[in-house]
């Protein structure tokens, strides 16, 4: 945990300062954050509204579908949809889970997703399962 805001009360009796810390969860600019994949061409990063149009292809993707049982159903959504779940996605990034593309960095094309669910930010410790193209 990092600290974020601080206030200083000063106690008139005794001239000394009361500093309080408050703690929040470690944020990271959606936009801009990457995490480099050791030993491989790839990084992953949070989803963006610019990936709509990719994930909207991906979910429409009937091999990917056959496999995906959460994916069913998916395949009309136009990209106007995907980037209303990006939102929703980015509205609740951070906090107990966290979902990241993968990318090629020999393309920039999104290779595959998946999600960091379950987050313990104590332990430090997180669920992932993640998707690739084949």
């Amino acid at each position: 945990m990092l600290p974020s805001a601080s206030s200083q009360q000063l106690d008139r009796n005794t001239n000394t300062a009361k500093l309080e810390i408050k703690m929040t969860l470690p944020t990271f600019d959606y936009e801009t954050f990457t995490q480099p994949i050791s030993d491989a061409p790839l990084l992953s990063r949070p989803v963006r509204l610019s990936d709509a149009q990719n994930l909207r292809d991906r979910c429409a993707d009937q091999l990917t579908n056959r496999f995906l049982p959460h994916l069913q159903n998916k395949q009309d959504q136009v990209v106007a949809e995907v980037e209303d779940w990006i939102r929703t996605v980015q509205n609740g990034w951070n906090k107990d889970s966290l979902f990241l593309v993968v990318v090629g960095t020999h393309c920039g094309g999104i290779i595959g997703e998946g999600p960091l669910g379950f987050i313990n930010w104590e332990q430090k410790e997180a669920d992932s399962g993640v998707m690739l193209e084949s």
